[in-house]
């Protein structure tokens, strides 16, 4: 059974855009119209690019952010976006073996990058060492990402994950 959300006053709507919860929950101006939209699935984007196992994949995995968030009019999270496929790309190559494919999805305003590869080991977040400089990898993507994972593929590898 469907869950259904109206506030017919427009400060209401907005009031509750506001709220996490309704990122993921559509918010209807009316019964009718909320009736109206069940079965029909919400808008949803998604791209895709498959790179090479060799170090210009991050730069072009970074241009393929770039060029889709400003297609989607998403430039506002372009830049994290960026960030974190350069991490997992950059992650992928120097962690496997494998060519690492890039997934882009935007759906009720989140926007998720996913990085996936053959390897099926997870990945592991180790904390910097105090004093030293460079590489922050899943740490990074840990502060910036609304919540990030880890999904095995049905190739056996897998997806890592974040959503923006």
């Amino acid at each position: 059974m469907p869950l259904l959300l109206v506030a017919g006053r427009a400060e209401h709507r907005r009031m509750l855009d506001r709220y996490e919860a309704c990122a993921h929950l559509p918010v209807h101006p009316s019964v009718s119209a909320a009736a109206a939209a069940v079965g029909r699935p919400p808008p949803r984007r998604v791209a895709r690019l498959t790179l090479p196992n060799d170090l210009v994949s991050a730069r072009l995995a970074r241009a393929f952010i770039l060029r889709t968030c400003a297609e989607w009019d998403e430039v506002g999270k372009a830049l994290d976006a960026v960030t974190v496929v350069n991490e997992l790309v950059e992650n992928t190559l120097l962690h496997t073996y494998s060519a690492p494919s890039v997934r882009l999805e935007l759906r009720h305003g989140l926007l998720t990058v996913a990085v996936y590869d053959d390897d099926p080991a997870p990945p592991l977040m180790v904390p910097p060492t105090p004093g030293t400089t460079g590489r922050r990898g899943l740490v990074l993507i840990d502060r910036l990402a609304a919540v990030w994972g880890c999904s095995p593929t049905r190739s056996g590898g897998k997806a890592v994950w974040a959503v923006l």
